[in-house]
């Protein structure tokens, strides 16, 4: 019958659209299985058991406290790695001392290899917009960033007295910067008369010059 036909010719089409789509499936769980494999052999199998207990105690002392953040992966791991030793030698009497501290310079180095990058590379720039900011070409463009660094400094004071997470550190670079603004107005009236004249018939755009953001 034709109608039977159709039916069988539909069925054995989805039979071969399905086996195709299972076969693409199993080749990539391989795949992933020889990656997987691939990555236990060069990693010791340690790195995963203190990757998973250091994320655990990361997120509860990021739930806890965001004023020393910059820490809780140090002290995460840590615990993760004592732990772990004193599990493994009087729990499961194994010696497995070096896994886990090579488990844990693993974890921690990338981390802070590039924190160190980073760091370097923002406190460049913090310290070329100081500069800029501390001897300021025209009297305007100097009082347009004391303005700027004068309302940033409220905002982050508001902040810390309302106990908003805020870092004190944060709060001083914020009055610093307030303070080198304020010395660069000072230098900036101190000019001669002719290079504030000078400086007023060719006077660039006002840019704004926040080291801190």
């Amino acid at each position: 019958m034709p109608q039977e036909k159709e039916v069988l010719a539909l069925l054995e089409k989805d039979y071969a659209t399905y086996e195709k789509t299972i076969k693409s499936f199993l080749k990539s769980l391989s795949r992933i299985q020889e990656f997987l494999s691939g990555v236990f052999q060069i990693l010791p199998s340690e790195i995963f058991v203190i990757l998973g207990i250091s994320l655990c105690i990361l997120i509860l002392l990021n739930s806890v406290s965001k004023k020393i953040k910059e820490y809780h992966l140090f002290i995460s791991v840590i615990i993760a790695v004592l732990g772990c030793i004193i599990t493994s030698r009087f729990v499961l009497h194994k010696h497995r001392d070096i896994g886990f501290l090579t488990s844990g310079i693993i974890i921690l180095l990338p981390s802070y290899l590039f924190s160190l990058i980073v760091y370097t590379i923002t406190y460049a720039r913090k310290q070329y917009l100081k500069n800029k900011i501390a001897s300021p070409l025209q009297i305007e463009t100097s009082m347009h960033q004391l303005h700027i660094a004068y309302n940033n400094s409220m905002q982050y004071m508001h902040k810390y007295l309302a106990n908003d997470e805020i870092n004190i550190q944060e709060v001083k670079e914020h009055l610093e910067v307030l303070k080198i603004s304020t010395e660069g107005l000072i230098k900036a009236l101190e000019f001669p008369a002719k290079d504030i004249i000078q400086n007023k018939e060719t006077k660039p755009p006002i840019e704004s010059t926040d080291p801190i953001s």
